[in-house]
């Protein structure tokens, strides 16, 4: 399809403004689609429209869009001609956006940016680590800013900005996160999810979790796995993995080829463009790493436990680095089921209450935060509905 293609269907739409939203990964299509369909919902002034961005794992993400019905600009497309037609972009990732001559609006696409880039990564050999998307830094590619805003959590991840250089602070706004706003809404579903999960009367859901990465449960500590299913009684424990979706595009084979033997098993995992956010609110026991999983599944009545925390690669003195303090960690040489008893003593979970509120200064208030920067940004007026996140659907748990 040409330029001139993709642009006459704008053409169309008099008096309507567009913005355009820039999908990278999986991971950021599972951030940005639910905050688009918040954004869309009643909503005649604005129309929203989407491209797939340059990343290392943006493989797939163009056809898991188009078997939802989304038409995709190509990218290129959009660089020869076609950003006049946009008021603004939207995106969770960086890749790419330096290109854009449009205002950005830069979202995280996990909790907080508590963890914290490789050495080096885009910033030079000798460069130490720094936290993840945050900092002077993550707004310039080759000497250009490249978000008009920058959409944080919490207050306190102003911090990094303020000690660098005031003038970026003008670019941070504080919102909230879209999760924990999902969360938070569909806490009282919790039995209705336990039973669709298929967690029986009786039973107790223990949900293990993954992030991607050299240090995550996967690569570390992937015999936790094989020992829920021999220690657990499968008559009164359900096992639900969530895996991250680097994870099933990089190890595709060999998940399959460990996860076909637990399915067998009894265990199920939650599909990569699902939202697993379901599984967190149904479950007795979370074990998880570092990655952002883990850190929402605060916000739940879950008790926490680690499997391989790798604090070197989260920011100290971070909520997160706090959550690696707190939640004990699963031990090899002792059984597992006194272990899960345990960590759920009330003097235990407690110590983690501190980390989930940190995901938030301002539940509830995502929604309306975001389209009213978006609106502002686009000199369009906002709709007269009330702006929040959509519902959680129960996702179809994969057991083959």
């Amino acid at each position: 399809m040409t330029a001139d293609d993709q642009l006459r269907p704008m053409q169309e739409l008099n008096g309507v403004h567009r913005g355009l939203i820039v999908l990278h990964t999986a991971v950021t299509a599972n951030r940005l689609l639910p905050i688009y369909e918040a954004l869309a919902y009643c909503n005649p002034h604005v129309r929203w429209h989407f491209t797939v961005g340059p990343d290392h794992y943006n493989g797939g993400v163009a056809e898991s869009l188009a078997a939802r019905g989304i038409e995709i600009i190509n990218w290129k497309t959009l660089l020869n001609g076609l950003q006049p037609n946009f008021g603004v972009a939207l995106a969770a990732a960086f890749g790419g956006l330096e290109t854009l001559t449009i205002p950005v609006v830069k979202l995280t696409h996990g909790a907080l940016n508590d963890k914290t880039t490789p050495r080096g990564l885009g910033l030079g050999a000798e460069t130490p680590r720094q936290q993840y998307g945050l900092g002077g830094e993550s707004l310039q590619r080759h000497g250009r800013e490249i978000a008009t805003r920058l959409v944080v959590a919490h207050e306190d991840q102003l911090a990094p900005f303020a000690r660098e250089q005031n003038r970026w602070l003008d670019t941070v706004r504080v919102m909230g996160d879209p999760l924990v706003d999902q969360i938070d809404a569909h806490l009282h579903l919790r039995d209705y999810y336990r039973k669709l999960l298929g967690v029986e009367p009786g039973m107790k859901l223990v949900v293990v979790t993954s992030t991607a990465g050299p240090q995550s449960l996967w690569r570390n500590r992937p015999e936790v796995l094989d020992r829920l299913v021999r220690e657990l009684p499968p008559d009164r424990y359900r096992i639900i993995v969530i895996m991250h979706p680097h994870l099933d595009y990089a190890w595709r084979a060999q998940l399959d080829a460990t996860l076909g033997r637990l399915y067998a098993a009894g265990v199920r995992k939650v599909p990569a463009d699902q939202d697993w956010a379901v599984a967190l609110i149904a479950a007795d026991w979370v074990i998880g790493d570092h990655g952002s999983v883990l850190h929402y599944a605060t916000r739940t009545p879950a008790t926490l436990l680690t499997a391989g925390f790798a604090s070197g690669e989260v920011e100290p003195g971070s909520a997160r680095a706090l959550l690696g303090r707190v939640v004990p960690e699963l031990a090899d040489d002792r059984p597992l089921e006194p272990q899960l008893l345990a960590a759920a003593a009330p003097e235990v979970v407690g110590r983690y209450a501190d980390a989930g509120r940190q995901l938030s200064s301002c539940p509830g208030e995502f929604a309306a935060n975001l389209r009213r920067e978006l609106h502002h940004l686009l000199h369009a007026p906002e709709p007269d509905v009330l702006a929040r996140m959509p519902e959680l659907v129960v996702p179809t748990l994969i057991d083959r």
